[in-house]
């Protein structure tokens, strides 16, 4: 893969990181936000740590299923780990998310690491189907 490609991911981080300060300043009491926040951040944070280790691999479609099941654990704990950090920085007698709410949140942990494990598949196999269709036609 091309290092832009890489250094896109590394934009989408910081990204990522500035509109986590913005969201974390509001009071919102919804877990959308960290939800989508950690899904982000799960994706940007494999893609650039990951990404060009694994973008040589032989076995792509493997290597997409994993990286789908990393995505998908680390998304739950990430926005987890957003929800808390929302609470310490607003510092309320009252929290924005309870402790049931991070809970619920990591009690996701199962689901989303499936979730993310067929969506790489899916994706690696496509990519598969595409790249041999290419080799095909040449």
């Amino acid at each position: 893969m091309k290092p832009k490609f890489w250094s896109f991911w590394r934009f989408v981080l910081i990204l990522d990181g500035i509109g986590i300060l913005v969201w974390s300043g509001f009071e919102d009491k919804e877990a959308t936000g960290a939800a989508a926040f950690g899904l982000i951040t799960a994706i940007a944070l494999a893609m650039t740590m990951l990404g060009p280790r694994l973008a040589g691999m032989k076995q792509q479609i493997l290597t997409a299923t994993l990286m789908g099941l990393l995505i998908g654990a680390s998304a739950s704990v990430i926005s987890a780990a957003l929800m808390l950090f929302k609470d310490l920085r607003h510092a309320h007698p009252f929290p924005d998310f309870p402790p049931a709410m991070l809970l619920g949140m990591l009690e996701r942990l199962p689901p989303w690491t499936v979730a993310g494990a067929l969506a790489g598949l899916g994706l690696g196999l496509l990519h598969h189907l595409v790249k041999e269709q290419q080799e095909n036609r040449a």
